[in-house]
């Protein structure tokens, strides 16, 4: 074949070969970077300026990069496998308690939690793990669950009981304790009114409930007893009578029926004796001269004196409530303490959740 003829025909090959690809062209044959002008790269068999050249080669290297993305994908499966467990939000409130003018709080965590005045040191509670509690003027008890009692603050009256005692349940007065353990009541301290002499004769009892000139109890068959003081123990509905529900409070002894009807008495002279609402309540909490319960559908409902605030209660849907000389404070049910009434000795800095779970 003559030259030239194998020259033309090699030119048009390159040159379809080159429009093929994409290429210009214009663009020169190479088969080194030497065959291309200063700043040019040679990319397979053309002299490509700078920007064609890296265009060309991420197109060249997209496929080795695909199988990264994959990568990618495993390892944000493997990222949700390590997501916190947020199922368990922390320590919450299990029980709540009044003194006269302090309050204790218990924890999931097994912490005793208490604030209000402290004069005779009774928020300061012990270690011990506890499943109830029950709060005088100045002192405070608590149940552990192995069913000792544990009390705190002023024991002037010898009322602790002491400590081999083991009880099922605990009532505080003024100066008195009493526990029922396998159906028969025990009471320490003040007998000043007879409040902690239980009569003989007694049938098995369940729950027990001290105030400062009585007190009163359940039997296993719901029925009531008391003894104390006469003028007190008068008022007090007949034994054949049976009761779902037994409540104290320095002045005040209170029964619920099984309808949730409450029954109360004690001193007369007072009005949250003397007042208490025709409601349907699931729970009663009786302090100095004022009461408040959890009305069946949750709300708080309070009565007697209101010198400071203290039967206002705050609106919403409430688990537990404690009230004491002239103060109240209640669990709702989102799990937070609100606190109302006077608040002398610190008596609304009650714990928060927050606080708990720091």
């Amino acid at each position: 074949m003559r030259p030239s003829l194998r020259f033309a025909l090699i030119f048009v090959a390159s040159t379809a070969s080159l429009l093929a690809s994409g290429c210009s062209a214009d663009s020169p044959a190479c088969g080194s970077p030497l065959d291309c002008f200063s700043g040019e790269r040679c990319v397979a068999g053309v002299c490509l300026p700078p920007e064609d050249a890296e265009v060309d080669a991420g197109e060249d290297t997209a496929d080795d990069t695909a199988p990264q993305e994959d990568a990618g994908e495993d390892t944000d499966d493997a990222s949700d496998t390590d997501a916190p467990d947020i199922s368990d939000p922390g320590p919450t409130f299990t029980f709540l308690a009044a003194g006269y003018q302090h309050d204790c709080v218990l924890t999931s965590d097994e912490r005793t939690l208490c604030w209000g005045n402290n004069n005779r040191e009774q928020t300061d509670a012990p270690a011990d793990p506890f499943v109830a509690l029950s709060l005088a003027g100045d002192f405070s008890c608590g149940l552990r669950p192995d069913r000792v009692v544990r009390c705190w603050g002023d024991n002037n009256n010898d009322q602790f009981p002491p400590g081999a005692s083991r009880f099922d349940q605990i009532s505080t007065g003024h100066s008195t304790v009493c526990g029922v353990n396998a159906g028969e009541v025990s009471c320490f301290g003040s007998d000043y009114w007879g409040q902690g002499s239980p009569p003989e004769g007694l049938e098995a009892i369940a729950t027990v409930a001290v105030a400062s000139h009585l007190s009163c109890a359940l039997g296993e068959a719901n029925n009531l007893h008391c003894w104390g003081s006469p003028n007190w123990v008068d008022g007090a509905p007949p034994s054949t009578q049976s009761f779902d529900a037994l409540y104290s409070g320095p002045e005040i002894v209170c029964v619920l029926a099984s309808d949730g009807s409450p029954t109360c008495w004690g001193n007369s002279a007072l009005s949250i004796v003397t007042s208490v609402p025709s409601e349907r309540f699931e729970t009663l909490a009786l302090g100095g001269y004022h009461a408040c319960g959890i009305l069946q559908n949750g709300a708080l409902s309070c009565w007697g004196d209101n010198d400071h605030g203290q039967t206002d209660s705050p609106f919403g849907t409430f688990e537990q409530v404690a009230v004491g000389r002239d103060f109240s404070c209640a669990l709702s049910t989102d799990g937070e303490i609100e606190c109302w009434g006077r608040d002398n000795y610190g008596k609304h800095d009650a714990p928060t959740l927050a606080s708990i779970r720091e």
